[in-house]
């Protein structure tokens, strides 16, 4: 039954004609009587009056609805390989439907797997003509939604889908949802394929772990379905090298078999199992794949001011990991390089050593990254190097507030200065700028405190003797540095012998020595000076001016002091009154010190302490809470310490490695074990490499990537290029929320298939990259034992309100449908608006064109066209 109707969409705006008719005629009405009886001014209004009614029709958007019961079909018939075992009853029932339901409506026919082809007839074999469609997957979504397209809009849309139902690709469920919205019907046939196969065993998966140590044994679980009970072989091979068999007996159901492998090398594994048997009929499902990621143990980066500093740690750890050993100044730069370490050792540096904002670096590094952070100590380290309220600080499980929080020692410090004519020849500032670093140092000092000046050139005087830094005191030093004049020569020794002179009787418990020179002396015996001085618990720090000052060094390591180069002697004056300030803070503790096991830890297990030697120097700290104390000294401070920090973990040793402090432990088996274990313990076995976490998920002949990254970047981008044997394609993901990426690339073959990820900030710069590899075993669309596909059918034909059968059953899906009526519309406005143009047109050549000007224009035409008129 058809129908036809006028509608108006706003029926209100008609009212606009009365206006418009009055905007036209009002003004002819107004003009004298004699101007407006001519008939080309009536017709003109007459015409204006009509483009007027109709442009108001077109406002009012009129339109005809036909309305029409009269319906339109396809047939979509399911040719993946999946319903090959009941295509030839897919395909003749699908005829046999089409040959019924083709006498009431127009109706064609669509054979779909991966792909749509459409299908005018039916071919003399009885099979669809036309085009081959793709048969390794199932994607019923594209060819519902193909189906709806080709259907036309002026009459009731219906879809009949015969298929199996086993889904492979797209999202049949969703594209429902969408034809619904749009009045399209779907009835479904199900053809159920799982009494096919009366001998049929297949391997459903082949799993494992995603990472995995090397040389060391590797548990694979192979899952084998069967319908039937019977023996089959297993064969396992390593990147398609044979690796073992065995003989299983199966049984009906799900089976499981463990299978161990060994890797031998480094990288991804591609594991592969395949199946043998004689109660077997499709060899598709019969071979399943599982990469695992071989790793040769942890990755170690160690950081070190020489090489002579890190070479002993980095000797013990290369027994058990891979060790990198750099120079502070050249240390990794972006979390991508540092990412590709599983841990940083910093030895025995000072915070300065390392490049500006390293420390929020090495932040991101434990905390976001999972990674770890060991610090060794030394000279040159934690407190005495410059950590106390930086970062640095807050990556440590301890704390370099110690005297603070603990002790409170009384100082002796003696400030030998440099006073040779080089000092401040030419205009040099350097002793001027000397004294004043010295006078700083002394306001530095409490009146607990005793402080003393020496002088030396060529000789050396004791400008004034140890004395508590009271506020007197402070005076007559000030006066007294002020007072330094300049001398000849630069003998280190005299200077030295009279330091220790005026500290060896001194009873402060610590004793300590600042010795400024700018040139190499003209003596020599000051580096035994400075060891008897250090054998009497007197510690020397050096400061040298310039680039030539080479023996300081030398003085400070034997008398375990620090040293400075100072090549821009502005900078003097806060490096002085930092060493001073350290020295009064009292935090390297000398001396011979037990070692003690607070409790047995992973560190300390089968350790008997009484095995321990002793430590001749720490560096004194404070535990946090949250840390875990593994090693103390016979004062209960902190000696080796550690603590969780975010995602990774910090440890801490307050003595050094390899240098005087603890040379007792130098070349100990156990003491080897020990550091060994400081190291190993507090890395994450299953850390990865890179920062991003990688999910695959299989969808047929396609992967959904879905990447994850812990970076701090609201608007990055990312890429990923997949390579299969020789093939190469690159994709962009999107970006669908914070740290959160997706896209989907093709796996249309079975196999590996490696994966090449790279992230970006929001200005292009490279974050971060991880290397992935995929194995594809076979399509699901080969999947003998899937289930599911009669209940997806069902859910298609409820959301668009069509029936679903179960073929055999005595219920059919009907020829004519109930679907009611359908209303379809055209619109008139294009047509409308032409005429109102051509009306109104029509309007002003009435008005203004006058008929005998016309006969006058094509006479003078003619006349120029032929002059003998």
């Amino acid at each position: 039954m058809n129908s036809s109707e006028l509608f108006f969409e706003r029926p209100f705006l008609l009212l606009l004609i009365i206006p418009a008719l009055a905007l036209v005629i009002v003004p002819f009405l107004i003009l004298p009587k004699n101007r407006r009886d001519t008939k080309a001014k009536i017709v003109s209004v007459i015409l204006h009056c009509v483009a007027a009614v109709i442009l108001v029709v077109i406002l009012s958007g009129v339109g005809l609805a036909n309305v029409t019961n009269e319906q339109n079909a396809v047939i979509l018939i399911d040719l993946s390989d999946s319903t090959s075992g009941v295509q030839n009853l897919l395909i003749d029932e699908g005829q046999r439907f089409f040959d019924k339901i083709k006498e009431e409506m127009p109706t064609c026919v669509v054979a779909f797997g991966r792909e749509q082809a459409v299908e005018l007839s039916f071919g003399e074999d009885g099979r669809i003509t036309g085009k081959e469609v793709v048969s390794s997957a199932t994607d019923i979504g594209s060819a519902l939604e193909y189906a709806a397209s080709i259907l036309p809009d002026d009459r009731a849309k219906r879809i009949v889908l015969f298929s199996d139902g086993a889904e492979t690709d797209g999202d049949a469920a969703d594209a429902a949802r969408k034809l619904q919205s749009r009045g399209v019907r779907v009835d479904t046939v199900c053809f159920s394929v799982d009494d096919l196969f009366e001998n049929e065993m297949q391997v459903s998966s082949l799993t494992g772990p995603e990472f995995a140590p090397i040389d060391e044994r590797a548990r694979l679980t192979v899952r084998v379905d069967s319908v039937s009970e019977g023996e089959a072989k297993l064969w396992l091979t390593d990147n398609n090298t044979f690796v073992n068999t065995i003989t299983v007996n199966v049984q009906p159901g799900s089976n499981y078999y463990e299978m161990n492998v060994i890797p031998r090398s480094e990288g991804p594994h591609l594991y592969s199992v395949r199946l043998g048997s004689d109660l077997d009929t499709r060899t598709e499902n019969n071979t399943a794949s599982f990469c695992v990621n071989v790793e040769g143990g942890p990755r170690v980066l160690v950081l070190s001011p020489s090489f002579s500093d890190g070479n002993h740690i980095k000797n013990l750890l290369k027994k058990t990991a891979s060790v990198d050993h750099l120079l502070a100044y050249s240390a990794p730069k972006t979390i991508v390089d540092l990412c590709k370490y599983d841990q940083v050792v910093l030895v025995n540096l000072e915070a300065s050593d390392l490049p500006f904002g390293y420390d929020k670096l090495l932040s991101d590094f434990v905390k976001v990254y999972g990674r770890s952070l060991w610090t060794v100590g030394g000279m040159q380290s934690l407190s005495l190097g410059g950590m106390t309220d930086t970062g640095y600080e807050d990556l440590l499980p301890v704390s370099l507030d110690y005297n603070k929080a603990e002790t409170d020692k009384d100082v002796a410090l003696m400030l030998v200065l440099d006073c040779s004519r080089s000092m401040s020849s030419s205009g040099s500032p350097n002793l001027s700028l000397a004294k004043q670093s010295a006078i700083r140092c002394v306001e530095a000092m409490s009146e607990k405190d005793s402080v003393g000046i020496i002088s030396f050139g060529g000789t050396a005087e004791v400008e004034m003797g140890l004395t508590l830094a009271t506020n007197d005191a402070k005076l007559e030093l000030t006066r007294a540095i002020s007072k330094i004049q300049t001398k000849s020569g630069t003998n280190y020794c005299p200077a030295l012998s009279l330091a220790w002179e005026e500290l060896k009787n001194s009873r402060a418990e610590v004793r300590h020595v600042i010795f400024l020179s700018d040139g190499q002396p003209s003596d020599a015996g000051y580096v035994p000076i400075s060891r008897k001085m250090y054998e009497t618990g007197i510690t020397i720090s050096t400061i040298g001016l310039g680039y030539s000052v080479y023996s300081l060094p030398e003085i400070s390591s034997v008398a375990y002091g620090r040293h400075y180069t100072v090549y821009d002697a502005e900078d003097l004056p806060e490096i002085m009154l930092s060493e001073a300030q350290m020295v009064a803070a009292g935090t390297l503790m000398t001396g011979t010190f037990e070692v003690q096991i607070p409790r047995v830890t992973s560190v300390t297990n089968g350790v008997d302490e009484g095995l321990l030697p002793t430590i001749n120097a720490y560096i004194g700290t404070t535990l946090k809470e949250g840390a875990e104390l593994c090693l103390s000294v016979g004062t209960g401070d902190p000696l080796y310490a550690r603590m969780d920090l975010g995602k990774g973990k910090v440890a801490v040793f307050t003595s050094d490695i390899g240098g005087e402090w603890t040379d007792d432990w130098l070349y100990l088996e156990l003491c080897d074990r020990l550091f060994q274990r400081m190291s190993s313990t507090i890395i994450d076995p299953n850390g990865k490499k890179s920062s991003i976490l990688l999910n695959v998920e299989q969808r047929g002949q396609t992967a959904l990537l879905r990447m994850e990254t812990a970076a701090d970047i609201e608007r990055g981008s990312a890429e990923v290029e997949v390579r299969f044997g020789e093939n190469v394609e690159n994709a962009k993901f999107v970006q669908t929320g914070k740290g959160v990426y997706e896209t989907v690339v093709k796996t249309e073959a079975p196999g590996a298939y490696d994966l090449k990820i790279t992230l970006y900030d929001e200005n292009g710069e490279m974050l971060d990259f991880d290397n992935s590899v995929h194995s594809v075993s076979y399509f699901s669309e080969y999947d003998a034992f899937a289930v599911g596909g009669e209940a997806l059918l069902y859910d298609i034909a409820d959301l668009t309100g069509g029936e679903s059968v179960v073929y055999g059953e005595e219920k059919e899906i009907p020829v004519n449908a109930e679907m009611g009526s359908v209303r379809y519309t055209h619109s008139f406005l294009i047509p409308l608006a032409i005429i109102a143009a051509l009306v109104y047109l029509a309007g002003l050549i009435v008005r203004y064109v006058r008929l005998k000007d016309v006969k006058r224009f094509f006479a003078r035409f003619k006349k120029e066209k032929d002059p003998s008129r």
